[in-house]
């Protein structure tokens, strides 16, 4: 707990609109999540959460605090831990694409929020849903075919609780699996 709450604090000067971490609950497999438009320092004194509370905590958790570029951070679908119901898919991104807006139209890709990340992860949603047999690490490889731009994103599955996809792509996309 002390460990996720400094490395939020730490991270905090990256992005000061909003806060927000998602893990697969080991017990239920499912993915938790919580996110509010607040700076890390106030977000983890919050009531309520995780970082605040006495239970045991996850062996994988995802963590990110948000620099707003695209969308208000007022509507909490724009923050992240972005999360799919459909794939029980949740992701966090840091980076920007240009095309955004081109794939979502030409995939027809249906998005709740306006950032470019969901977009991203409706992408590989998309893939992983027409195919379960494909692993998520190729979804994420031709997903990112499919963008113009920069990221470094985590992952986690509902489902999968002690699993997490960390990835970057800058060049070449390197893909790293934990289990």
């Amino acid at each position: 707990r002390s460990l996720a709450r400094n490395l939020l604090l730490e991270i905090e000067n990256r992005g000061q609109q909003a806060t927000g971490y998602a893990f697969v609950n080991e017990g239920t497999k499912k993915v938790h999540l919580s996110k509010a438009p607040i700076r890390a320092s106030e977000f983890i004194r919050s009531p309520g959460n995780l970082l605040t509370k006495a239970q045991s905590m996850p062996r994988t958790l995802l963590l990110h605090t948000r620099y707003a570029t695209q969308g208000s951070p007022d509507n909490n679908e724009n923050n992240h831990p972005l999360y799919s119901k459909a794939s029980g898919l949740c992701m966090i991104h840091n980076g920007w694409f240009t095309n955004d807006d081109a794939v979502a139209k030409d995939e027809e890709l249906k998005c709740d929020a306006e950032v470019d990340s969901e977009v991203y992860l409706r992408m590989v949603d998309k893939l992983y849903l027409e195919d379960k047999t494909r692993s998520i690490p190729d979804c994420i490889k031709v997903a990112s075919s499919k963008f113009y731009g920069n990221l470094a994103a985590a992952a986690i599955k509902a489902g999968k609780p002690d699993t997490l996809w960390v990835w970057r792509a800058e060049g070449n996309l390197a893909i790293v699996e934990t289990s």
